[in-house]
């Protein structure tokens, strides 16, 4: 028996392989298109950021960075006096601690 082209394309086989590959494709159409949208997405965050940058003008950014950098100065002065004030507390929570170990002590001794 000689098989026409149709008839060969619907081998059970060759049609397990040809959904199996059209589903591959169309992940990969799916994947590329999903990358184009993010790069088209970025390039337009980029693009209007660069005009709002434009339209700000230097001497706003120049500002900003004077007032961003007095406000970390200060978030370190904090960080420095934080961490002070937590070894404070650190220390006055292990000397709570040690009383009250010393406490239950001398309750069990009075038992």
């Amino acid at each position: 028996l000689i098989k026409t082209a149709s008839q060969e394309a619907l081998a059970p086989g060759k049609l397990e392989i040809n959904f199996e590959e059209l589903l591959k494709h169309k992940e990969e159409m799916e994947k590329r298109r999903t990358e184009e949208e993010r790069r088209q997405k970025l390039e337009m965050e980029k693009q209007a950021f660069e005009q709002l940058r434009q339209e700000m003008g230097e001497d706003e950014i120049n500002e900003s960075n004077e007032i961003v950098s007095t406000e970390y100065e200060e978030l370190l002065n904090l960080k420095r006096t934080g961490s002070i004030q937590a070894k404070n507390l650190k220390s006055k929570f292990e000397k709570i601690k040690q009383l009250t170990e010393e406490e239950i002590q001398k309750k069990i001794e009075e038992e």
